[in-house]
């Protein structure tokens, strides 16, 4: 901006880029009717921001309609509609990477003036080049949705215990947006323009007979069904990758021929299914289900799959009439099943897409993903067993689950040598087996007409092995960022993370070359893995008269996390470790001239050894310590957070008794208050992840952890 300022540390330029988020959302609702015809309509209104200027502004407005309506003694319709339109804007390029390289004697107030008189981009940081606020009103985009979802619920009484249902949902949404880049940008120039439409329709329809009857000490509860399922989608897309205009935000601002691409899928599943559940004398229950689905995106010798269930339930202490002061319940479960799913459309034989013209003719292209016409659906068998207790008149309970589930036969998508000419395959992956523990402890330890507080404890522990990848190939790779890479392995559990780790000797010494050097070792080392050892909570709610508090801790203890956003901070040297030894550095290697050789000051590593086994004891040059290996920004992923406080208050009926309105209610709702505990850097979110499918335990230019608090009033009339 032209102002004369000194190279000064400016502590609060993390804290000045974020800002308070607000949310408002409002509803109304209105229901009525008489015995035999009810209805129920609602609105709802939404508005909020983000707690990073310009970005992920949205609001959404919610229309939700719901009938019924007896029509004669044996019919009844229930009839539910929503529709939602949403709003929000944002940036395709995430400002919070070029923000973490941000150098501490940089001021917000200096990058805010990221542009010149001419419109080109000024003050980029970081290696990728880029000003973050540039990013946010320079790089835009902006999509609305339009969702309408509805179903409808027929019932005929055929005959005493037997009725007919017939099912008919909907599930639509036409969703539009832009991108664009505009001109003068450092690391992109020429700018650039997106538009892009994306509709999909989804219908189910079933039909159903139903049967529930008692017959002395036995009860029968049977169904019978078809359904069909349809799924058709489009997208379309307009791009250009150069524009003329600064600011003119329409595909015509193009620089050179747009390219426009329009995909279309269809998919569907029919099934037949039905269930059993027999009961006797009210506390043993057998249940058998069995379910086939023929599915359009399995090759048609593949495409059936059946999949049964069965359930058993005992009361002991209904059956053996237990009446005991201390037992005041006690039921045991078990239950083994299969499980069945297909996969996306178009991945069983290979297509092509019209691409360029050449020699004046269309050219083809065919897709580096090698699709597979032999894939099987994937499969599930799981096992259950489980026990209830309840004591002192249901005031303390524990229950208690085991859980061991094998998935066979799963559809991934599994990298390929460089000589096969693909780069990816879809082919079924082995055998996958997680097995577990799960326990909740729930107590009503005071209960009086005044006062009642109630606590809950959840435990569980999951445990994944990779018994089979594919034959031939005992690794998958599931997710790649930079050199760290989320690996499927036979005898491993689920998500190994390997990459590069410092070098080390027989005796797990780090070593360094001879001139100070970090040794490194190529990116198969194991890292870690992001499963857990346990998660768990504790929660208690109190009511006192006409005021209800209540609290939640959860943890999560064990996993892994390589932090991307870690790796960048600390090469570009802004966090506060990476100060050590830079001041002595300085002044030897500049001030004194001394060689690197025989520095007397800077930075020396603490446990570093050269290839001899003699210790390291020279001073290096402080960013040595961050040489290109992963190791050094893996995590342990525990957590324990302070997840949610409510107070609220609710009116008593003898006040409202005097006012025109039958409800009040208050409330205060603070989320995600605190991490009290954690091993990550400060500002890097444990539950941060790059990925939002199954390959977790990366985390790359993540929003910092941010605590909400919320205010509520109801109002009943």
């Amino acid at each position: 901006d032209g102002v004369l300022t000194t190279h000064s540390s400016h502590p609060d330029n993390v804290k000045d880029f974020y800002e308070t988020a607000h949310r408002y959302t409002h509803t109304l609702a209105v229901e009525g009717g008489s015995k035999k015809n009810n209805y129920r309509v609602s609105y709802t209104r939404s508005k909020g921001n983000s707690v990073v200027h310009g970005i992920n502004e949205s609001f959404k407005d919610i229309f939700n309609l719901r009938l019924m309506n007896t029509i004669t003694k044996w019919m009844t319709l229930d009839s539910k509609m929503t529709y939602s339109h949403e709003y929000m804007n944002g940036s395709d390029k995430n400002p919070i990477y070029a923000f973490v390289t941000l150098p501490r004697s940089l001021s917000i107030d200096v990058l805010k003036h990221y542009k010149d008189e001419n419109g080109n981009e000024m003050i980029p940081i970081g290696e990728r080049g880029y000003n973050p606020y540039w990013n946010i009103y320079e790089n835009t985009n902006s999509d609305t949705r339009d969702r309408v979802s509805g179903s409808m619920n027929l019932e005929v009484k055929l005959l005493p215990g037997l009725k007919a249902v017939g099912k008919a949902g909907l599930d639509a949404y036409w969703w539009k947006g832009m991108e664009f880049f505009n001109l003068g940008a450092r690391s992109d120039v020429d700018g650039g323009m997106k538009n892009w439409i994306n509709n999909s329709t989804s219908t189910n329809f079933e039909a159903l007979l139903m049967y529930n009857k008692t017959f002395h000490k036995i009860s029968v509860n049977a169904i019978a069904g078809i359904s069909r399922y349809e799924r058709n989608s489009e997208k379309r897309t307009e791009s250009v990758n150069s524009i003329l205009v600064p600011d003119f935000k329409n595909i015509s601002n193009s620089n050179e021929y747009p390219s426009a691409t329009q995909l279309q899928s269809k998919k569907i599943i029919r099934s037949a299914y039905g269930s059993v559940s027999l009961g006797y004398n009210s506390y043993v229950y057998l249940d058998v289900t069995a379910r086939n689905d023929w599915s359009s995106t399995l090759p048609l010798d593949n495409c059936s799959y059946f999949y049964p269930s069965f359930g058993a339930t005992f009361i002991f202490t209904d059956a053996f009439k237990i009446k005991s002061p201390i037992l005041s319940f006690g039921k045991i479960r078990a239950s083994f099943a299969y499980a069945g799913s297909d996969t996306d459309p178009y991945r069983i034989n290979q297509t092509y897409k019209l691409g360029s013209i050449y020699n004046g003719s269309p050219l083809q292209t065919i897709s580096t993903t090698l699709n597979n016409d032999q894939l099987l659906p994937e499969r599930n068998r799981s096992l259950e067993l489980g026990a209830d207790l309840r004591f002192f008149h249901n005031r303390l309970g524990v229950d208690v689950t085991y859980y061991r589930s094998d998935a066979y036969d799963l559809i991934t998508k599994v990298a390929l040598p460089v000589p096969s000419g693909y780069s990816f395959k879809f082919l079924n992956t082995g055998h996958v087996r997680n097995q577990g523990w799960e326990v909740v402890l729930s107590a009503t330890p005071v209960k009086t007409k005044l006062f009642e507080w109630n606590a809950n404890i959840n435990w569980a522990r999951n445990r994944s092995e990779v018994i089979k990848v594919v034959d031939g190939n005992p690794n998958v790779q599931l997710l790649k960022s930079s050199n760290v890479s989320i690996m499927l392995e036979e005898g491993m559990p689920y998500g190994v993370i390997r990459g590069r780790a410092w070098k080390r000797d027989d005796q797990g010494r780090k070593l360094v070359d001879s001139s100070g050097k970090i040794l490194v070792t190529d990116n198969t080392q194991y890292l870690g893995c992001a499963e857990p050892k346990w998660t768990g909570s504790f929660g208690s709610n109190f009511r006192i008269q006409n005021f209800t508090v209540s609290f939640l801790f959860d943890a999560r203890i064990g996993g892994t996390l390589y932090s991307g956003t870690w790796n960048r901070a600390t090469t570009a040297g802004v966090v506060a470790e990476s100060a050590e030894g830079r001041e002595g550095y300085y002044l030897s290697n500049v001030i004194y001239g001394e060689s690197s050789a025989k520095a007397t000051s800077g930075y020396q590593y603490p446990d570093a050894y050269f290839e001899d086994g003699t210790p390291c004891l020279l001073f290096v040059k402080p960013n040595n310590r961050y040489a290109s290996f992963d190791e050094r920004s893996v995590f342990d992923a525990s957590y324990i957070k302070f997840r949610e406080l409510s107070v609220a208050y609710s009116l008593p009926k003898s006040i409202l008794k005097k006012l025109p309105i039958s409800g009040l209610r208050l409330a205060v709702v603070g989320r995600n208050l605190a991490i009290l505990h954690q091993n990550t850097p400060k500002g890097i979110d444990p539950e941060a992840s790059s990925s939002s499918g199954n390959a977790q335990g990366i985390e790359y230019g993540g929003m910092p952890p941010v605590s909400s608090v919320g205010f509520d009033i109801k109002l009943t009339f």
